[in-house]
């Protein structure tokens, strides 16, 4: 993808990114979370929180397209009142699984959820690949998206045998409902924390096709350095969660596996951001020649956070586990 869309390309999604990653924050309330957490959760009760995320991600992704509005007039790019219009649906599209991918992560099915997960990829990858051949551009990097959360959604259907009861028959969730409204908070602060820069940068820049080349080198350098990060923390996270909630009363117990959990994790990041750093600039040459040279010197200045992102993405883990989402916050 990189050798056949250009950086300015990956600029206008740059460009986007930060209002759809704080979208997909609220499209969600952290619900999935408390799903996992809950001790005991009936049936009705995630059928209240199913019919609860799907009437959110709704108003959130029309929210998502007007705000389209006002990042064309931010940054003097017409394109993206269109790019957020389309990108707004992928919120739609990813909430109708999240609940089916949460109740297998309740249940510790982790090898059926990263199949899914790979397959979803895969699919999104490959279609993106061929609508960069046929010249799509940036349209590729949307269609991506939209496969992906479908394949991903439709192949959590089928694993999860769960399915919810009609719409207004659930249990009151209230107590689920705070615990998701704190976690979505917290996250809010650490999306501020992590996107902050591109948004500047962006106002800075993205007027130009320079200024959104850079940007583009700059995110995806970013990403790049967060694959690691997400390579370990997510599979972790995802044994950390509902292991850590089943012993959260017992505080022997508990601190012990957090300590493992956090020493799994340093393990496994120092040696890979100390690699990245040594390899970085011949990494983006490699990925998408000579014209991503000088995102490999951005890669390289990152590389050294590796490991702190890696300790501070498990660190709401911890929080949610123990139900402490308002100390988190």
């Amino acid at each position: 993808l990189y050798r056949f869309i250009d950086p300015d390309q990956f600029g206008l999604l740059g460009m986007v990114v930060p209002l759809l990653l704080l979208s997909r924050i609220f499209a969600t309330l952290g619900l999935n979370v408390a799903t996992v957490q809950r001790q005991h959760l009936s049936d009705s009760q995630a059928s209240s929180l199913f019919w609860f995320t799907q009437a959110i991600s709704l108003v959130v992704a029309l929210a998502t397209a007007c705000g389209g509005l006002f990042l064309a007039w931010l940054y003097q790019t017409p394109v993206l009142r269109s790019l957020c219009a389309v990108l707004a649906g992928t919120l739609v599209i990813a909430a109708a699984g999240t609940q089916h991918q949460a109740l297998l992560e309740r249940k510790l099915r982790l090898g059926r959820l990263a199949v899914a997960r790979i397959l979803g990829q895969a699919a999104g990858g490959g279609t993106a690949i061929a609508m960069a051949l046929a010249g799509y551009g940036v349209w590729s990097l949307v269609a991506q998206q939209y496969v992906e959360y479908a394949v991903l959604g439709l192949i959590a259907w089928a694993m999860e045998p769960w399915r919810p009861s009609r719409p207004g028959s659930g249990q009151p969730v209230g107590e689920l409902l705070r615990f998701g409204g704190y976690y979505s908070l917290s996250s809010l602060v650490f999306y501020v924390a992590q996107n902050a820069d591109k948004v500047l940068i962006a106002a800075c820049l993205g007027s130009t096709a320079a200024g959104r080349a850079a940007l583009g080198m700059y995110t995806q350098a970013y990403n790049l350095m967060m694959k690691p990060v997400y390579v370990v923390s997510s599979p972790v996270t995802g044994i950390m969660l509902p292991s850590l909630s089943r012993v959260a009363g017992e505080a022997s117990r508990y601190a012990e596996l957090v300590g493992k959990f956090y020493r799994m994790v340093g393990i496994a990041l120092l040696p890979a951001g100390v690699g990245l750093f040594v390899v970085a600039v011949d990494f983006m040459l490699v990925l998408g020649g000579e014209a991503w040279h000088d995102a490999g010197r951005m890669l390289m200045a990152m590389a050294p956070t590796v490991l702190v992102q890696g300790l501070l993405g498990i660190t709401g883990t911890v929080f949610a586990s123990a139900g402490r989402t308002g100390h988190l916050l």
